[in-house]
């Protein structure tokens, strides 16, 4: 009788585990937002903007934005948010080279969001290559979750094994 009962546990135990496996396994719904788009467009060779538009698939909350020229100095004004769209001022009349631009904003979901692109501003000696963007997004990905639901199903899997050998040898 005691076997019996064992292995109906283990059963449904196993059906349980069949069932969260794939909930486990899910990513998450990703809700953080990203840049779309910019003006001056990354890479792109430009006459002197007088300001530097990003805009996002959702609005951002808190946003923040860094204009430098390739010695580092600062441009940029206070970046203003107005639904999509973050407008970054332009100070002083940008000299022609290689100019970058860092930002980091709040995406709807509350996480963080970052990255930065580059543009050139046309005319002189000084034109460079503008560099590539590199656009990050913090958090955790997809493999997280896989490996949190592969070690989670191990656990139940040799818990399973465990129980039932040691029941044969009752």
């Amino acid at each position: 009788m005691i076997g019996v009962i064992s292995r109906a546990s283990a059963a449904v135990a196993l059906a349980a585990a069949a069932v969260a496996g794939p909930v486990a396994l899910a990513a998450p719904a990703s809700a953080h937002t990203s840049l779309t788009g910019t003006a001056p467009e990354d890479g792109s060779v430009v006459p002197a903007p007088k300001s530097v538009v990003l805009t996002f698939a959702d609005a951002v909350i808190l946003p923040q934005a860094v204009l430098t020229d390739a010695a580092g100095k600062e441009f940029g004004g206070k970046p203003a948010s107005k639904g999509k769209k973050v407008t970054v001022p332009v100070r002083k009349t940008l000299q022609p080279g290689l100019h970058h631009v860092s930002w980091r904003a709040v995406s709807p979901d509350g996480h963080p969001i970052e990255g930065e692109f580059s543009f050139t501003v046309e005319g002189g000696a000084t034109q460079a290559a503008a560099s590539s963007a590199r656009q990050e997004e913090e958090g955790s990905g997809p493999w997280t979750w896989i490996v949190l639901g592969v070690l989670a199903l191990g656990l139940v899997g040799g818990g399973l094994y465990w129980a039932s050998s040691r029941n044969d040898e009752e």
